[in-house]
């Protein structure tokens, strides 16, 4: 017979025996120590003291898990905090002020922030910049600051290099695979396939065809519209805009390139566009509905050009807000 101890309940563990740290838990696994250097531990919160006249709080910071479970392995003066951290918490729950400021304010490493409402940007770029040494940079398209990020450029491609390199191949297909976003419709797949291998043709040719003076574009021949003017996203869409006789003009001249995506990319779209062409004017219209963001004024202004900032020490780490 099991005797009861009522000062002690038994708890059921039916659904399972997690339960949340108290100050003494935390304490005994060193949450209390920040660690330094690398091994720098990220803020996740306070643990306030129970006695009222101590308004102190006890500062808590992430550690790995292997690290925190009972009877582990211990090594004195090693606390390693790399790894994952997620926050569930309801609006207005304090998630920006009581976690993710005050690493930013406290965080050495390389930091990539998602900043969709700039606070973050607003409250910690002056500190990260001045007093962390770092290089920040904020995109955000469609704010009144922001720093420029060329698409095109990243692609790294030499157009005095006659020969397609493993590289460039590599970033025009991770490229598109960005502006493409599939809709999880099977009967989307072979439009949105076609649309990224014209895509990915139509962007290598934009970075490594040779430019022509945009004057010509006044002049309104369909051999003149379809040379390439400028290396960025703004020249792609015009160019997927281009009438009917410049369109095939440009077909044509991605099939002289001496690239074999882009002479491939020109090719088939130009087989699939002959008789009627209804299969290359609808993925035609996939690249072009795909692309509709980059008519915006806005992310044309931010994207024209190369990017980058004068001063900047490469060796610095880097903090990028993106708004």
């Amino acid at each position: 017979m099991r005797s009861l101890d009522l000062l002690k309940p038994h708890i059921p563990n039916t659904f399972g025996t997690a339960g949340w740290l108290t100050k003494a838990e935390a304490l005994h696994r060193d949450l209390n120590q920040r660690g330094e250097g690398s091994k720098l531990c990220p803020y996740i919160g306070a643990l306030p003291d129970l006695d009222r006249e101590n308004s102190n709080a006890t500062m808590i910071y992430a550690r790995r898990a292997d690290q925190l479970l009972e009877g582990a392995r211990r090594t004195e003066g090693i606390r390693e905090g790399s790894g994952h951290l997620i926050t569930f918490a309801p609006t207005r729950a304090g998630k920006g002020t009581g976690q993710i400021i005050p690493n930013l304010l406290t965080w050495q490493g390389s930091t990539l922030v998602i900043d969709v409402k700039g606070e973050n940007y607003k409250y910690s770029a002056g500190h990260r910049k001045d007093n962390l040494k770092q290089n920040v940079i904020r995109f955000a398209p469609f704010e009144d600051v922001s720093d420029r990020w060329n698409p095109i450029m990243s692609i790294r491609a030499d157009p005095k290099n006659p020969h397609q390199t493993p590289e460039e191949e590599e970033d025009v297909r991770y490229l598109t695979n960005l502006l493409i976003a599939p809709t999880g419709n099977d009967g989307d797949k072979f439009w949105e396939n076609s649309a990224k291998n014209f895509l990915e043709g139509l962007l290598l040719h934009v970075r490594i065809a040779p430019l022509h003076a945009a004057s010509a574009l006044d002049m309104k021949q369909p051999e003149e519209e379809c040379q390439v003017t400028e290396r960025n996203m703004r020249e792609v869409r015009r160019l997927l805009t281009l009438g009917e006789e410049a369109f095939k003009c440009l077909l044509d001249s991605m099939q002289g390139s001496t690239r074999t995506l882009v002479k491939q990319a020109g090719s088939t779209l130009s087989k699939l566009m002959k008789g009627e062409g209804r299969t290359g004017l609808s993925i035609l219209s996939v690249a072009l509905e795909q692309t509709s963001v980059w008519a915006y004024s806005r992310l044309q202004n931010v994207t024209y050009a190369p990017g980058g900032q004068e001063g900047a020490d490469p060796s610095n780490e880097a903090t990028v807000f993106q708004g």
